[in-house]
């Protein structure tokens, strides 16, 4: 598995100094872009992610907007998020690139190359007719912005609240963010999740998990999917008392109780990459 994760990260590396070699023949510091840091991260900074993305089209992203000075790829998920920062807190992630745009020959942006656009914007190419010419629009609000913070080695940002709700408030909370109530739908999402509230003061945290027909089938709020995974203490879900949401409980170590939608507790929102 480590050799085939090697060969696509070299393959990927490959690619893109071919790319950037062919449209940037005369560019002084091309050499040094081929030295992709493998299996690392820029933490703490990312401020957008972007699903389905090749390295070259995340790079080109980048040089698109005037925040962003570097990038982290995950190969094998196709992933690149966006950094404000550059490598100041290096951390190993397996699979991962990381790179700063001063590596970057500036001619990928196309034409885009010399239109500076406010920290708020993008830098885009639009085309009428055979003419190209650029614009600047407005990015989507960084979940940063919001109070979030990005997860390492995860997909999503997420948000802490300390303040009590009961389940529909703290659900309309996440929502009027542009978030969801936490899905803690793999174990290794799970495990981190239970890392963070275990710091909070409190002992119970809402999460996006609900049946409302009292009959054991619960499921994701965001999707109606069924549990592939699940962290129910052993004799949970108690059924036929109403009990139609979750929580961890920090009493059973963090693992899963249902719980009365009523009742107000802490909870956590989460932005995921669209």
């Amino acid at each position: 598995m480590e050799g085939k994760m090697m060969l696509a990260i070299f393959l990927a590396s490959v690619e893109l100094y071919a790319v950037v070699r062919s449209s940037c023949p005369a560019c002084t510091n091309i050499d040094n872009f081929s030295d992709l840091v493998i299996h690392n991260t820029a933490m703490d900074s990312t401020f957008k992610i972007l699903k389905d993305f090749g390295l070259l089209r995340c790079v080109q992203q980048c040089l698109f907007r005037t925040r962003c000075n570097s990038i982290n790829f995950d190969i094998s998920r196709s992933i690149c998020e966006l950094n404000q920062a550059t490598n100041n807190s290096p951390s190993f992630r397996n699979g991962s690139l990381f790179s700063e745009m001063t590596n970057w020959p500036k001619r990928l942006a196309g034409i885009c190359e010399n239109r500076s656009c406010p920290t708020n914007k993008t830098c885009v190419i639009e085309k009428q007719g055979s003419q190209k010419f650029t614009d600047c629009i407005t990015d989507d609000r960084s979940p940063l912005d919001k109070g979030y913070t990005k997860a390492p080695a995860f997909p999503f940002f997420y948000k802490t609240y300390t303040v009590n709700k009961n389940y529909a408030d703290a659900s309309q909370t996440c929502h009027d963010e542009g978030a969801r109530l936490m899905e803690p739908d793999t174990e290794e999402k799970n495990t981190f999740i239970r890392g963070i509230i275990d710091e909070q003061n409190t002992n119970h945290v809402f999460f996006g998990l609900t049946d409302f027909q009292d009959i054991g089938d619960y499921r994701w709020v965001s999707n109606n999917a069924t549990l592939t995974f699940n962290d129910w203490q052993r004799k949970e879900p108690q059924l036929g008392r109403g009990e139609f949401c979750a929580a961890f409980y920090k009493g059973l170590a963090w693992q899963w109780v249902n719980i009365y939608c009523y009742r107000e507790l802490q909870f956590m929102c989460e932005i995921t990459v669209a």
